[in-house]
């Protein structure tokens, strides 16, 4: 299966500038959002309230 571009994407860094992030074109937003949806669809997707119980607890680490 082919690697979309936000897969390739997501390792770089959003704070750098050597290394800008990828701009895309309005049929590539998309494509990511076709592919976004049809993950969530399939049942790949994070459930907000697992993401949020996730995220009070690392805050609580800090």
């Amino acid at each position: 299966m082919e690697e979309s571009r936000y897969t390739a994407a997501k390792g770089m860094k959003a704070d750098s500038e050597d290394e800008p992030l990828p701009r895309y074109t309005l049929k590539e937003m998309n494509a990511l959002l076709d592919e976004a949806e049809a993950n969530f669809a399939a049942g790949k997707g994070i459930p907000h309230e697992e993401v949020m119980r996730e995220m009070d607890e690392e805050f609580k680490r800090w």
